[in-house]
């Protein structure tokens, strides 16, 4: 009776094991990870099916030696996966570690390898049991999302244009590395509050920033300023600040939005507006100038026009007559040099009209003749 229970215990005991045996493989072959075993003395590894599959090893059953599961990861990549292994059996770190294997499509893809120490009564271990987990899409997206991020701190460093966010149900106010610079603060040295960076405002500018904040927590709308700022050493920079809620509903749930260094432009706009102040005070006095000068020449110049008028109606010879039509005819000719002086102040007020008058050709080349002769 003794021998035949403990018969039944022993085949009830072989039934639990060969199902759970079975569950086990059930799991192993359903998971998407592949699972390896170790023998660290013996230096073979056990895999699973999967395992084989994701380290493109023969589909063979039983064991494989180490090495040759080792001569699947990238010669870049080997000296970390073994440094990790030999301090995790030294009882020192965790063996979880990213590598690069050779893949079922030939090329070296990234995979998580994790694993644990199984240990003999002494503490010696003997083998290590563990997981192959296929990370490469995971990591291909992290490594181009941290070069994007890269590039993006590079681009607003050197356009000197940062951003901004505000986070409303968590109360929380973001800057990247720009906008510490812009505020003379180390790189995320701390987490301004709302209010703390409007501070940073001059006193004049503070009550529009505040107020287009506001309007956009309360309405959403958006908001873009040039404003005077004060950084964390004392530096006064002008700043354009602008900002976009998104809304869920009918209400705010974030802010966000961009924070450029404006002073180099403001002040070549403030130069600008100098010298074109200068140019247009020089440019008024051209013309007043010119005003008076012509006033002064008309005046001696009309009385040399009357003496010449009043000449030709004195007894006089041919040859005095003809030259005093010459002194008439050149002081009217300078006469109309002088307004044409004139014309061109009208030209730069935009106020020149053209007359359409009578013109005598001959006579003007024989004006031309007797005033050469």
């Amino acid at each position: 009776l003794s021998v035949r229970r403990g018969a039944a215990a022993t085949s009830r005991l072989a039934e639990d094991l060969a199902a759970a045996t079975q569950r086990l493989q059930l799991v192993v072959g359903a998971s998407c990870d592949g699972i390896f075993e170790v023998d660290i003395a013996g230096r073979r590894a056990s895999l699973s099916a999967r395992a084989w599959e994701l380290l493109n090893l023969p589909g063979v059953d039983g064991e494989v030696p180490l090495d040759q599961v080792l001569a699947q990861c990238h010669r870049e990549d080997l000296r970390v996966l073994l440094h990790s292994a030999v301090r995790h059996l030294r009882r020192e770190e965790p063996f979880d570690v990213e590598c690069r294997l050779l893949g079922g499509d030939g090329v070296h893809r990234w995979f998580r390898v994790r694993g644990v120490a199984v240990r003999d009564n002494s503490g010696r271990a003997v083998r290590m049991v563990g997981a192959l987990i296929d990370v490469h899409d995971r990591r291909i997206a992290s490594d181009t999302l941290m070069r994007l991020s890269e590039l993006l701190e590079e681009s607003q460093q050197q356009a000197e244009v940062g951003g901004w966010e505000y986070d409303l149900e968590s109360d929380t106010l973001s800057w990247t590395r720009e906008t510490y610079r812009i505020h003379d603060l180390p790189p995320f040295s701390t987490m301004p509050t709302v209010e703390q960076a409007i501070g940073f405002y001059s006193t004049e500018s503070q009550p529009i920033i505040r107020a287009a904040v506001e309007a956009a927590i309360r309405t959403g709308a958006t908001f873009s300023h040039e404003l005077e700022l004060v950084t964390a050493k004392g530096r006064r920079i002008w700043v354009r600040a602008t900002g976009r809620a998104v809304r869920e509903g009918d209400h705010t749930v974030r802010i966000h939005g961009a924070f450029q260094d404006i002073t180099d432009r403001k002040m070549a706009a403030v130069e600008l507006l100098r010298a074109k102040e200068a140019a247009e005070s020089s440019s008024r006095a051209k013309s007043a100038f010119l005003a008076a000068m012509s006033h002064e020449i008309r005046t001696p110049m009309h009385a040399v026009l009357g003496y010449a008028s009043m000449l030709r109606e004195t007894p006089l010879s041919d040859e005095q007559r003809e030259y005093a039509d010459v002194i008439a005819r050149s002081g009217k000719s300078l006469l109309r040099l002088i307004d044409d002086i004139l014309d061109f102040s009208k030209v730069e007020a935009g106020k020149l009209a053209l007359d359409s008058v009578p013109l005598d050709l001959v006579q003007v080349a024989a004006d031309v003749v007797r005033l050469l002769q």
